[in-house]
């Protein structure tokens, strides 16, 4: 189980790291670390290994903070510059 987790420590990890860490989280259907914590990690994530992440792992925690409508600026946002970051691969 995950816990908290400062986002911009997570940042400075291996991309790998971040990638299977987000790739649990959607695997053990964590919904609501995903919301807060994976929102705020893929928000400080470097481009560079934001592209390194599993498409799939990326919708997870975008889905999963669409359920906040306060969240929807940033989840479009974050959508388009990974769709941006995996295009520049």
């Amino acid at each position: 189980m995950l816990g908290e987790v400062n986002p911009i420590a997570l940042a400075t990890e291996e991309g790998l790291f971040i990638a299977a860490v987000l790739q649990a989280a959607r695997l053990d259907g964590l919904d609501g670390w995903a919301a807060v914590q994976g929102l705020a990690l893929l928000a400080v994530l470097p481009a560079e290994k934001f592209r390194l992440l599993d498409a799939a792992d990326v919708e997870f925690v975008l889905a999963a903070s669409t359920a906040d409508p306060a969240q929807e600026t940033i989840v479009t946002l974050l959508r388009d510059r990974y769709a941006a970051a995996t295009k520049a691969n």
